[in-house]
């Protein structure tokens, strides 16, 4: 990651970009573990506790690892160590089932205060007695040096006398914030119920190998202000001065002691120069890195280092070299790295130059499959803040309407042509950040292809997703849920990138009815086909051929199966075919037609070869079937229709499904040629329709048979002729000449 981001800090340098000031050791504290303000006064005791919401939530803390953190205190232990069999659990709610059912805030707020009353505390562990003195000897001394001359930091000074005084008993500091607000939960003055209970007993009674389940919450120690309030310290301006005054690293002994010093320790790998290199770690950089665990639409964030290679992993030290120097580099440039990369993924760039945008990767949650995706960061090289969606051109998310991907299409090759007239030799940079492990990332994809090729790939993408299929049209019912209205003879139209991934990510079975979550293609592979890389894009375009096919056909067949077998009016079963399903089925129609024209099949060739021809003589059976029904069997369809029931074969053996579908069919022909309507039927009764149609289709598949019967027909289908064929069976008829 670190030549991607190099890059990256280049470009916004040369575009002017100024990038907000960072520190590789203060950070915004987790949003995930429960939070309370705790106000201490000059003697070190609580006075006040408050509860934090999202708009005040504290901007700043010292991280040193995961753990040691102040002044936002990280707790995992809780304060009393209560027994399975002790009655608070049942007066809690937790059964010995495992599960919990919640009493009411007051029997909770009164479990708590007969705990402080009865029970005694646990005695600290000496891992978070070690964590106390750290923070008490080091860590809020480093501030309080650092702000001992400035007066800009006073409420810093402040919070960490106070807090040496408080941290020198921390057993007796808990169980005060522990009683403060029970108290003021009981005052209806505290609101952070959950975060009382996590700091009495824990998350809920010790496992059957007496361990407590895991637990953090976090107490973020503040000041007292005037009437006992809290005088906040966690506000931009104390954070923008600690930035300037704070080392950037602890005070200590080198870490080269067991490593021989060489000349190019101090050279930068960058820039070759010597420089003032980084000797412990990497800046950590907060990423808006999605989580499977998450889903709505607020940004998460995690963090992660620009490099990793963690001293503490005992297969990383082999060879010597872990944590920052594995990577010579300059600590001001490490930072402003980390402030680069923060700039481009923040909250009011997203879509235009970072987008989550699907992986083909999937994590079980609660027995069922969650789409774990990955972030795209992608910019144009000489113009980064180009203000297009350039990065959400590539993926929207898994629920977009039809047509949105040709709006962001047009904008972003509008403003492409501007950078083409202007530069043309400018190159839009793209790199894939993904998740791998907790606290590591890995670059997956990076590329730099010109933008003039790029503005090339966008333009015919959505020209051939549309011009290279023929006409396919299905009904779309009303989404109530997304606020879609109906649709009745919806077109396939281009895809996202992204949603090529989605398509082929997922086994469609039992008709399509029913889809399975399934390792798909990455965004590279879309991307050579997209961009028609040299020696990649014909085997990427052949393999995703191949799974669209194996994965996606049995949804085609289903649907139009379904299709064919209307009653005239009528519409399909919606419960097997939802609306979801329908786009999915235009979508992988439109992603067809981009596959064979990468292997080099038009519309206007294919549509006269054998394969597609087979496929329209299936649909024409299906209709021919199911007219004749109507008349004669009262409506009464069979499971499969006739050409429905061929397909299958025909997909490996054309020549064969035609022979059978010459002996089945004879008695519809038959029926068809001497069809009459009733006097005793109206104009708008369905068998009238039925016969006029069936003449009709008979007409249409009579000279289909004539065209075939001058084709050398296949034994056997490449990919090729499978997806011909497809098309073939999902195309509305030609009309007769």
């Amino acid at each position: 990651m670190l030549s991607e981001t190099w890059r990256l800090l280049q470009a916004l340098e040369r575009s002017g970009i100024m990038c907000s000031r960072k520190h590789k050791r203060i950070q915004v504290p987790g949003r995930t573990p429960p939070c309370v303000r705790v106000c201490l006064n000059d003697d070190g005791k609580v006075k006040a506790i408050q509860d934090i919401s999202e708009d005040d939530w504290p901007t700043w803390t010292v991280m040193e690892g995961n753990k040691n953190s102040f002044p936002v205190v990280r707790i995992q232990e809780p304060l009393y160590s209560l027994s399975p069999e002790h009655e608070a659990w049942t007066k809690l709610g937790y059964g010995t089932n495992g599960r919990r059912r919640r009493p009411n805030d007051q029997e909770r707020i009164d479990v708590f205060a007969n705990i402080l009353k009865s029970a005694s505390p646990q005695p600290l562990s000496s891992r978070t007695q070690s964590l106390w003195r750290r923070l008490r000897d080091q860590k809020a001394k480093e501030l309080a040096d650092c702000a001992e001359t400035d007066p800009k930091l006073e409420p810093v000074k402040r919070l960490a006398s106070c807090f040496i005084l408080a941290a020198n008993s921390p057993e007796e500091l808990i169980k005060n914030v522990a009683a403060e607000a029970v108290a003021r939960l009981s005052q209806d003055r505290l609101h952070a119920i959950d975060f009382v209970e996590q700091l009495l007993v824990g998350k809920g009674p010790p496992k059957e190998n007496g361990k407590l389940p895991t637990m953090t919450i976090q107490i973020a120690f503040d000041v007292e202000g005037v009437e006992g309030q809290c005088c906040s310290l966690y506000d931009h301006t104390t954070r923008d001065r600690l930035i300037e005054v704070l080392p950037q690293d602890l005070s200590c002994e080198s870490d080269t002691k067991n490593r021989a010093k060489t000349a190019f320790d101090d050279l930068d790998a960058f820039t070759g120069n010597p420089e003032d290199i980084e000797k412990k770690t990497f800046p950590k950089v907060d990423l808006p890195v999605p989580s499977a665990r998450r889903t709505s639409d607020r940004v998460r964030r995690k963090r992660f280092p620009l490099a990793s290679m963690f001293s503490e992993a005992h297969c990383n030290t082999r060879y010597g070299m872990t944590d920052a120097r594995v990577f010579p580099l300059a600590k001001d440039r490490a930072t402003k790295l980390k402030e680069a990369l923060e700039e481009i993924t923040s909250d009011s760039r997203r879509e235009k130059t970072w987008q989550h945008v699907a992986s083909g990767r999937f994590e079980t949650q609660g027995g069922r499959k969650i789409e774990r995706p990955d972030l795209l960061i992608a910019y144009v090289e000489d113009k980064p803040d180009l203000n297009v969606k350039t990065a959400g051109y590539f993926g929207q998310g898994s629920a977009v309407i039809e047509t949105q991907f040709e709006v962001d299409s047009s904008a972003v090759c509008n403003a492409f042509r501007g950078i083409v007239n202007e530069k043309p030799y400018s190159r839009l940079n793209l790199f894939l950040i993904r998740d791998v492990s907790k606290g590591q990332t890995q670059i997956v994809l990076a590329e730099s292809p010109p933008v003039k090729e790029v503005l090339e790939a966008a333009e015919r993408w959505q020209r051939v997703a549309r011009e290279n299929i023929p006409p396919v049209r299905i009904y779309l019912p009303e989404d109530r849920k997304r606020k879609i209205p109906v649709k009745e003879n919806a077109e396939p139209s281009a895809p996202y990138p992204d949603q090529v991934i989605r398509l082929l990510s997922h086994q469609w079975i039992r008709d399509g009815s029913v889809q399975q979550a399934i390792v798909g293609p990455g965004l590279g592979e879309v991307l050579n086909l997209m961009l028609r890389t040299e020696g990649k894009w014909k085997p990427a375009a052949q393999r995703l051929l191949s799974l669209l096919i194996q994965r996606v056909s049995p949804l085609l067949i289903g649907l139009f199966a379904a299709k064919h077998a209307f009653s005239h009016g009528a519409r399909e079963p919606l419960d097997n075919y939802p609306r979801e399903s329908r786009e999915t089925a235009l979508r992988a129609v439109a992603v067809l037609g981009i596959l064979l024209d990468s292997l080099d099949s038009r519309k206007e060739n294919y549509m006269r070869d054998a394969p597609y021809q087979v496929g329209q003589m299936l649909a024409l059976a299906d209709t021919l079937h199911k007219d004749y029904c109507m008349v004669v069997r009262g409506g009464q369809l069979p499971n499969s229709l006739i050409g429905t029931s061929l397909m299958r074969r025909a997909l490996d053996n054309p020549v064969g499904a035609l022979a059978d579908l010459g002996e089945r069919i004879l008695e519809y022909v038959r029926w068809a040629k001497v069809a009459q309507i009733s006097d005793n039927w109206d104009g708008n009764d369905q068998r009238r329709i039925a016969v006029n149609e069936a003449r009709k289709k008979l007409r249409q598949y009579q000279d289909l048979a004539e065209a075939l019967g001058q084709c050398e027909l296949p034994n056997e289908c490449n990919d090729l002729m499978k997806a011909q064929l497809l098309l073939g069976f999902l195309a509305t008829p030609p009309e007769e000449n």
